[in-house]
């Protein structure tokens, strides 16, 4: 059993600034292939705010359920 974190949606709000990141978590069988669970994340950075130090904090709750890092890149 595998489990993954993919960037599934960014969104930008013109109006306030703010960027919206969804991402998809998932549960594949070893075989990288058969989807056993999926489920979305999702995080609000505010217009002025650290995206980094967003995705960071991201990152830590992730890890507490099990799940790998956001992406880099």
């Amino acid at each position: 059993m595998q489990k993954r974190t993919i960037i599934d949606r960014l969104e930008f709000d013109f109006l306030s600034g703010d960027v919206s990141v969804r991402m998809r978590k998932q549960v594949v069988d070893d075989d990288g292939k058969t989807l056993l669970a999926d489920d979305y994340h999702r995080t609000v950075i505010p217009s002025g705010a650290s995206a980094e130090g967003q995705l960071q904090a991201v990152t830590n709750h992730l890890a507490t359920m099990g799940f790998p890092a956001v992406p880099k890149e």
